[in-house]
């Protein structure tokens, strides 16, 4: 592997998009969407997976700063199987395309991991 200083400034940069979106996508599941009805379950479970699919972020982030190739590696790879399995279960399959408004998508994720991948090896 390649021992020089990682740059992942344009990667990062559309991780954060995708975490605005999916932010944004929370948001509009909370009560400060006006038409947040709290007797719906359909919303509590849209914040769980939604939040579910960021909260992994730390291990990424830790192995970023440490520039450990390795842990990079592995969390890109924890991540995009996570993101997979989603894809796969009708639960989450159906919340992530029903509240992702035409902003994101579970692939989009996978991409900016994968982009990430290629620039550690």
């Amino acid at each position: 592997m390649n021992k020089a200083e990682l740059n992942l400034t344009t990667e990062l940069a559309k991780l954060l998009t995708f975490v605005s979106d999916v932010a944004t996508a929370i948001r509009m599941n909370s009560p400060y969407n006006g038409q947040y009805n709290p007797t719906d379950k359909e919303h509590g479970y849209a914040v769980l997976w939604l939040s579910d699919c960021l909260h992994n972020y730390g291990m990424l982030s830790d192995a970023i700063q440490k520039q450990d190739r390795e842990q990079i590696l592995f969390s890109c790879d924890t991540l995009i199987s996570i993101y997979e399995t989603y894809k796969s279960k009708d639960t989450s399959k159906v919340v992530f395309e029903k509240h992702s408004r035409g902003q994101f998508t579970l692939d989009n994720g996978i991409e900016i991991f994968n982009a990430i991948k290629s620039k550690v090896v």
